[in-house]
């Protein structure tokens, strides 16, 4: 929208657009499509194309971890069809996989060809018969068997491998392993799965690509004192011959299923089953148990009934079950993975996410046990659903099925169809009625969805407001004239006459406006101007979240300085010093709103929180022993690392390295945040390049794949860190290239981060004249990422060179004119926030 257009007084155009669940309000303007893109996975694909002519019909897998050593033995048996004559078998492996020749067979399950026998051609030959491998080929990331025969159209085998295999001991990928201490100081092993993402090569010969859906059957050998879980059951259990410490479970079959979602768990974790029913399906009842380690139990006692009221909610949803007789949920003490293991009936979360009280996340992850094992992409680069899907069922488990029990009039409410008929309120400055919310006119679902006209106020000087008190959940668009006649009113002495909800909805409502380009932003700008003497935390919460995303979205831009310099001057009233107690019987908005005004001021540069975060983070750096523990509140640890010193960024990175692995009096969060923070927070790129050399150059032990993926995507939240990240691949492309050589994940992972997140011409031409250079050695994935992140760059430029001109104008204007805050809302909010003084008499007595 352009900044100097206006639309007629006469009416206001309602536009609605029957969504799932939105109704949006908006003057008239022009209709368009939101890029809506699930990138989650898109940059940790890895594309290794087999043969398309070759399809497995089923696998037989046998491991058995060797954890002193570790190690594990395995055996893979796959049944495979040739749709084409052939003479070869490609397989996925990992170069860790010890193969040798002889212990690769093939045999013939039905017909053979022998090229130099034209009788046998002929012949029908239905009994087994091992064939003759011409040779055996491999390269870092495929086995190649070639056959001496060619083999019919329709020939179907089977693949026999034999392989020793490394259990990963530094990450959670692949077979890996780990162990916790108990309060006695006992340490208990574990062996478990991650094989997203590529990773089943690393644990078995295999079709390591997600279109080869097929049967599993698992065989695994464990120590008689451990349990071993699975996707399905356990069929039987047998002795192992010569081995009285160690059996084999036998595990049902598995429905097909892609590699990735094999999954197993050893351990001796003990569980717990819940007091309500899952509701039975087809007559079958889904078993449902929670496991964890002995200490923790107490810690999940409610999780059990939590995960039976999310699937009873999913099956009545889906008018299904899972597909599979049980679901195993693990609390597991140490797990690194950036999400929860979503497998197919063995699901495994970190103890702290799954001992949550909060439903939403449990919910969220539970909602893949159908449509992850349902819908299966072609590719990793697809994806298979937006996450929006699984947010919104989410969601509305939380709401349709609350876990603290309520009581509605209408139990049904939530199941009413998504079409609804909408009141429209309005009221006018003349003859507002805080009394009176009755709808003037509807907007019905029988009428077109070109919307109707609403007449404005019969005085031009006087605004109209439509929607007050949030009573739809829809924003509302007004004319530029309606606008600025609203922005007048909040800063005169009259302002308070319009209700809280309704002020803070017109804040709401002018930035996501302004933000989604169907208004200029100098107006939405000028809404902020009352918020020199608003008194109302409501008032203030929107605020907040759009300083947030208009900050980053312009961070980098000649405007930003500016941007924060009017933060910092409207928040700087809402700063306190952190309460060394905790006020008794307090209203939580005022630690809530103490936090955000001292985290976006911190963030901003104030000057007293920069002290005050860098005297209580001194505090550390002087403590003799300080990998013991963190005494710096996580507010503090962003502002330091941003403007502190290279020794207080250098003594974080430290205790990252020096993080006690295995403790649980140190929670593995403590390392991730400070992780988060080292690589998201600083402006100055020498300490980036720092901790990009360390993890990929140095490819530092401490430093794990998934700790290059997280400081990847931090580096992707600024635009000091995805400029020093692009900057860093660029000069060194060769180099990161041949590290990452065997890391393909990362690989993938560093072009697309290095590439995806500019918004300038700047950027846009940076990353063309990369694709330029580079074109000839990327590959189709790589080439298609870099396209894909030039087309969006190219969109994100629209966006600047059309809003931050009009950003720029307003932010130098005022800030020329001195804005100010009002002293009477200087000496209000100092009142409203202050810490309770502490009665060292009280405290001593207590």
């Amino acid at each position: 929208m352009n900044c100097s257009s206006s639309i007629g007084l006469a009416s206001y155009s309602l536009l609605v657009q029957w969504t799932d669940v939105l109704a949006v309000l908006l003057p008239a303007v022009d209709i368009r499509q939101e890029r809506s893109v699930d990138l989650n996975e898109q940059h940790k694909l890895e594309s290794v194309c087999i043969c398309d002519d070759l399809r497995p019909k089923s696998y037989i897998l046998e491991i058995e971890p060797l954890v002193q050593e570790a190690k594990f033995k395995g055996r893979v048996r796959i049944n495979v069809t040739w749709s084409e004559r052939a003479d070869k078998v490609m397989l996925h492996v990992h170069p860790d996989l010890q193969i040798s020749h002889s212990n690769v067979r093939v045999t013939r399950l039905n017909d053979v060809i022998d090229e130099s026998d034209s009788k046998s051609q002929e012949e029908e030959v239905k009994a087994p018969a091992p064939l003759k491998i011409l040779k055996i080929e491999r390269n870092p990331r495929k086995l190649i068997i070639h056959l001496e025969n060619m083999l019919k159209r329709n020939t179907t085998c089977e693949v026999d491998i034999t392989y020793l295999g490394n259990i990963t001991t530094n990450d959670t990928s692949g077979l890996f392993m780990n162990y916790y201490m108990d309060a006695a100081k006992q340490k208990h092993t574990y062996v478990a799965t991650y094989l997203r993402l590529n990773n089943a090569r690393k644990m078995f010969p295999s079709f390591d690509e997600l279109q080869y859906k097929t049967k599993f059957q698992l065989i695994l050998t464990r120590p008689k004192n451990m349990t071993a879980l699975s996707n399905t059951p356990i069929e039987k259990t047998v002795p192992v011959v010569g081995e009285q410490e160690v059996v084999q479970d036998h595990f049902m079959q598995i429905p097909d299923i892609t590699t990735y979602q094999v999954a197993f768990v050893i351990s001796d974790f003990e569980s717990l089953s819940p007091t309500k029913k899952v509701n039975a399906i087809d007559g079958r009842e889904l078993q449902v148990r929670v496991w964890g380690r002995k200490e923790y139990l107490d810690a999940l006692k409610d999780v059990p009934d939590k995960i039976v009221t999310i699937v009873n909610y999913m099956q009545d949803y889906f008018n299904s079950s899972i597909g599979l007789p049980k679901l195993d949920v693990i609390a597991m003490p140490i797990y690194t993975a950036s999400k929860a293991s979503d497998n197919w009936g063995l699901m495994i979360f970190k103890e702290s996410e799954l001992s949550s009280p909060l439903i939403w996340n449990t919910a969220y992850e539970l909602t893949y046990q159908w449509i992850g094992q349902l819908i299966t992409p072609f590719r990793w680069m697809d994806a298979s659903e937006n996450k929006g899907l699984n947010s919104f069922l989410a969601s509305k488990t939380t709401m349709d099925k609350p876990y603290v029990r309520e009581t509605r009039k209408s139990p049904n409410s939530w199941e009413s169809t998504y079409r609804w008929n909408i009141p429209l309120v309005k009221q006018t400055q003349s003859k507002w009625n805080n009394d009176d919310y009755s709808p003037k006119t509807w907007l019905l679902t029988t009428m077109p969805k070109d919307g109707l006209n609403v007449p404005s106020s019969e005085d031009k000087n006087e605004f109209i407001v439509i929607n007050p008190q949030e009573i739809g959940l829809f924003p509302v668009n007004y004319d530029s004239h309606n606008w600025q006649l609203l922005a007048t009113y909040l800063q005169s002495s009259n302002f308070e006459t319009i209700p809280t909800l309704t002020r803070a909805k017109l804040l709401h409502d002018s930035w996501n406006l302004a933000y989604a380009d169907e208004l200029c932003f100098s107006i939405a700008l000028n809404m902020t101007l009352s918020l020199r003497h608003e008194k109302s935390h409501i008032v203030w919460e929107p605020f907040f979240t759009m300083i947030d995303h208009v900050g980053k979205r312009i961070e980098g831009s000649p405007v930003f300085s500016k941007f924060e310099e009017y933060s910092r001057l409207l928040l700087e009233p809402l700063y306190t010093e952190p309460c060394e107690v905790a006020p008794a019987n307090e209203p939580s908005w005022k630690s809530h709103l103490r936090g955000l005004a001292r985290y976006f001021l911190c963030r901003a540069g104030y000057e007293p929180c920069i002290a005050e975060a860098r005297e209580q983070y001194a505090k550390w750096m002087s403590d003799p022993e300080p990998d013991k523990g963190n005494p710096v509140a996580n507010e503090f640890i962003c502002p330091v690392f941003k403007w502190g010193t290279d020794e207080e960024w250098n003594f974080g990175l430290q205790r990252v390295i020096n993080f006690p692995k295995n403790s649980l009096e140190r929670k593995q969060s403590e390392r991730t945040y400070l992780l988060k923070t080292l690589a998201g927070c600083p402006q100055d790129p020498a300490k980036i390049e720092r901790l990009l050399n360390i993890a990929i150059m140095e490819r530092n032990g401490n430093l794990s794949d998934a700790d290059c993926h997280l400081i990847f995507a931090m580096l992707t939240g600024n635009a000091n860190g995805y400029k020093m990240l692009f900057k860093f691949l660029h000069d060194n492309w060769d180099q990161v290239k041949q590290r990452l050589e065997n890391k393909k994940n990362l690989w993938i992972s560093i072009i697309h981060s290095a590439t995806g997140f500019f918004n300038t011409q700047e950027g846009y031409d940076l990353v063309t004249k990369l694709h330029a250079e580079r074109q000839k050695e990327l590959s189709d994935s790589e080439a298609s990422l870099v396209r894909e992140a030039m087309e969006s760059i190219k969109q994100e430029t629209k966006w600047s060179e059309k809003n931050l001109p009009a950003i720029d104008v307003w932010l130098t204007d005022s800030l020329a004119r001195k804005v100010s805050v009002e002293k009477d809302l200087l000496d209000y909010w100092k009142a409203a926030l202050a810490c309770p003084k502490i009665n060292n008499s009280t405290s001593a007595a207590v």
